[in-house]
């Protein structure tokens, strides 16, 4: 079973069709080999909920997916 986590979370510029404003990119691990890689708008509290909270939904529906 795959195991994401939160590996980091770091201020960068706004991506090239976006406008100002508190950008952040962020690194999901998938069981340490791959990456997802993102960005959110957002303070960094903001994003890192939202981070962690994708981290959960994707540990469930991984989990659910694998016990069929």
């Amino acid at each position: 079973m795959s195991n994401f986590e939160v590996v980091s979370i770091e201020r960068t510029d706004p991506p090239a069709d976006a406008e100002g404003g508190n950008w952040y990119k962020y690194v999901i691990s998938v069981d340490g080999r791959e990456t997802i890689n993102g960005c959110r708008k957002g303070s960094l509290n903001v994003v890192t909920s939202d981070v962690e909270a994708i981290v959960v939904k994707l540990n469930e529906r991984n989990g659910r997916k694998r016990k069929k």
